[in-house]
């Protein structure tokens, strides 16, 4: 990364770290863990983390600093947005991000840095010996970052540069805050890319959309408000096409008609789908042995947008968002993150 050069790609999301760790059966019965994904105070997170077996790993974490890691290693100048706690996990999200080479802005808080605990847990039992899976999610901090804390100034350019500012889903419904990130998009010219997130935020987007409530598409000229990249996974492509009573792929053809507008759907191990210019574009990928899923998606979109900064047509950008997302499959998170622009 060189530091005189501007940024291309600014990312704004949770500041979160990642903890991951396997833990005997009897631990999600004292912790009265039943769901899949459970959303905790920062006390209960604490005692979780206290209570867990020696051999975890802890990584920076959370999806826009996860996509603006890959890109800071695959060559793009990046920077990331939000807020965390003045505590060691702050310090260790922090120093991780720098390592990189990504212009950090993030705003501390009071209230502890956010954590996103992967838990894994093997039955002693020969006949179920799979290992089950639970998430642990605190946000704490990260869901303290304000309108105020973003510096204008990061976003001033003189260069005439494509440029894209990535925003995380999870931030969608906060809505002073992201009318404060949008109002900046369209002084600075910036193209908006979109990460939903999980399907109920889809969902919600695509509702929001359908009223005329939506911050970057007018539903009655049918048209994006920006220049507009919108990630989507299977799952949330579904959620987002059943509220308009339809199939994705024929959503997403009918809306791609729309110009500089480019929708990606993640279908993991099938490779991606590249909707724009009212053509779909089908990427294919080599199947990987992943060690663990989370930030694969987060690294998908760093890939893509590396490549779509650096003028590749659709199909290499897709390829490329693979590439960067095998990557990650290759151990826990973004730990020891080994990706190259290749």
């Amino acid at each position: 990364m060189n530091g005189n050069l501007p940024v291309q790609l600014f990312c704004i999301g949770n500041a979160m770290v990642d903890v991951f760790a396997e833990i005997p059966e009897d631990f999600c019965k004292q912790f009265a863990l039943t769901l899949p994904v459970q959303h905790v105070d920062h006390n209960s997170a604490a005692a979780i983390l206290k209570a867990l077996p020696s051999g975890i790993i802890i990584t920076s974490g959370g999806g826009a600093a996860n996509t603006a890691k890959a890109a800071a290693l695959l060559g793009i100048q990046t920077a990331f947005i939000g807020a965390a706690g003045n505590d060691h996990f702050g310090s260790l999200f922090k120093e991780e991000l720098g390592q990189t080479g990504v212009v950090l802005s993030l705003a501390k808080r009071k209230s502890p840095t956010g954590v996103f605990i992967s838990l894994t847990t093997k039955s002693k039992k020969a006949e179920n010996a799979e290992l089950s899976g639970y998430i642990i999610a605190s946000p704490s901090a990260a869901l303290e970052l304000d309108a105020e804390d973003l510096d204008e100034q990061m976003f001033k350019s003189n260069d005439d540069i494509s440029r894209v500012l990535f925003l995380e889903g999870f931030l969608l419904g906060r809505e002073r805050l992201v009318n404060c990130i949008l109002e900046l998009a369209e002084k600075y010219r910036l193209t908006l890319a979109v990460d939903m997130g999980i399907p109920d935020i889809a969902a919600k987007q695509a509702k929001n959309i359908q009223q005329g409530n939506s911050p970057f598409w007018d539903f009655k000229l049918r048209q994006a408000k920006f220049p507009l990249i919108v990630f989507f996974n299977k799952a949330e492509a579904e959620a987002f096409a059943n509220v308009f009573d339809t199939v994705w792929e024929t959503l997403f053809m009918e809306s791609s008609k729309v110009s500089s507008v480019c929708i990606i759907v993640k279908l993991a191990e099938l490779g991606a789908s590249v909707f724009t210019g009212g053509k779909v574009f089908h990427v294919q990928t080599e199947p990987v042995q992943s060690a663990e899923l989370t930030g694969a998606g987060d690294a998908f979109a760093a890939g893509f947008l590396a490549a779509w900064l650096s003028g590749e047509g659709p199909r290499q950008c897709g390829r490329a968002g693979n590439t960067a997302a095998a990557a990650v499959l290759q151990a826990p998170g973004t730990k020891g993150l080994n990706i190259t622009n290749r």
